[in-house]
Formats: C-alpha cells, structure tokens, sequence
C-alpha cells in the first residue's frame, strides 16, 4: 500500500509522518492500557523460582551468554531470521538486475510481490503458534517452516512470472508466521534464562537480528555487483538454512517437551534410589 499512498499524498514523506502519529498514538495507549506488574509478579519467576531479588544486570547478562540455548538461537536469529527480512528491504534491488529474469517488471509489481510476505505472516503470526503449540509440535513445526520460507523465497525469484512468485511469497509468509518466532521462543522460554531474564534474552536476540539485518543487505548488493543477481541471491537463503541447523540443535521448549523431561528425571531419580538400597 506505501507506493499508492505515497503518490496519492504527493510525497512519501506524507506517509513517514502519518505512520509517526499512529506509532506515537499507538504507545501512549498502550501505556495508559496495559497494567502494570513487577519482575517478581511475572510466571516464569514463579514457575522456577527465580530469585529476582539478586539478579544484577550483569549477572543477568553472564548467565544468559553462558547459555547454549542462547547461543544457538542467536546464530540463528543471525543468519536464518536476518536472511528472510533482509527479502523486504534489498528485494526490489535484484530483481531490477536480473533482466533475463525480470525483463520489464515495474516497481509496483516487486512491492506487491514482497507484500505477500508481509500479508500472510500478520495472519499467521497470531494462529500458527497457537495451532502448533495446541498440537505440540512447536519445535519440528517451526524448522520445516523455516525450510519451506527459504526455498520459496529462492525459487520466487526465478519464475519470471508476478502471479506465480505473489503465490509462493504468500505462502512463505504462512511459514514466516510460524518459522520466525522460533529463536525468540526457544530462547526466551528455556530455563537458563526463565523468568527475570528474559527481557535481556530477548534484546540480545533483537540487536543480534539488527546486526544480520545490517550485514545481509550489504552482502547481497556487493554479490549481486560482483556475481550477479541469481548467485547472490540464493547465496543469501544459503547462508539462512545455515542458521536453520543451528536452530535444530535447540532444546524443545515446549509443556510437552518439559513434562517429558521431568518425567525422565523423574524415573532417573527413582533409578538412583533404588541402586543405592
């Protein structure tokens, strides 16, 4: 919608300064509406009895950087999360230098392509993980929609036809949907940083993206000048299913996946004691 809207107002900067007001509109009634609530108030801290008392920032920040959960999801918050956005923002770049490809598309044919991403993944971020998470399969729900994203994003880019690519786009937002929210799920929600610390996780997780969304922007035009468009491209989800194995490495962090791990301490405890009898 930004193309039309922008040549509807005369200028884009009309648009910038509409959505300014809406975002600032937007905090303040969310501040006036959200109650507020202490760390100590919080589930998580109540579930594992986190002390919230003697958390310093940094202790909060040595404990979640000796993580592995943590570090695994950062390096796929890196690699595979920075990949996909990295689509809405340099998309319009490589098709405009693959004219083999793309002989005589126009720029509202790319926006409305990228948009289908956009479109499906504000759909889908609100009932995928509810649906994956009522069927417990979070987890292996989560990596095959990664993989699904990132071999649709790639093939999109070689039909040659807008119709076909709105299609494949769409559905990889479906995936996005589910497949982006799974470093921050499966970091936030560990019980290495349960709780208090989770804030922090989760800022490491978003600064971690920015520096991806930083860098693959960057490596995409310098490769598309250099190789061209088609190597550059698929280089970049290449580089994304990277992150995707790191990420399958994660532990579930589902109830499912929990009750099933208390269960088996549970029968390694009853194991012990029996032994030492």
């Amino acid at each position: 919608m930004t193309a039309p809207a922008a040549e509807a107002l005369g200028s884009a900067q009309k648009v910038y300064l509409i959505v300014g007001i809406l975002s600032a509109i937007f905090t303040i009634a969310f501040i006036l509406a959200v109650p507020k609530r202490t760390e100590a108030e919080g589930a998580m801290n109540l579930e594992y009895k986190v002390d919230t008392t003697s958390y310093s920032l940094g202790r909060r920040l040595k404990e979640i950087l000796s993580s592995k959960q943590v570090i695994l999801c950062m390096l796929g918050e890196l690699l595979a999360g920075a990949s996909i956005l990295a689509y809405s923002t340099v998309g319009p770049i490589a098709f405009f230098h693959a004219p083999n490809i793309w002989p005589e598309i126009s720029l509202f044919e790319i926006g409305l392509i990228l948009s289908m991403s956009s479109i499906a993944s504000s759909i889908n971020f609100i009932v995928g993980p509810y649906i994956i998470t009522k069927l417990g399969i979070r987890k292996p729900a989560m990596i095959v929609a990664l993989i699904v994203v990132l071999v649709l994003f790639t093939g999109a880019f070689f039909t040659g036809k807008v119709w076909l690519s709105c299609i494949m786009i769409f559905i990889a937002g479906l995936g996005n949907g589910i497949g982006l929210t799974a470093s921050r799920t499966l970091a936030m929600e560990h019980r290495d940083v349960a709780g208090v610390k989770a804030g922090l996780a989760g800022g490491l997780l978003s600064t971690t993206q920015g520096l991806g969304l930083v860098l693959f922007p960057m490596l995409l035009t310098t490769m598309i000048s250099v190789k061209g468009a088609p190597f550059a491209w698929v280089s970049v989800y290449a580089v994304g299913a990277i992150g995707v194995i790191f990420l399958m490495f994660t532990e579930d962090t589902s109830r499912k996946a929990e009750a099933k791990r208390q269960a088996k301490l549970a029968a390694q405890a009853a194991a012990s004691a029996g032994k030492s009898e």
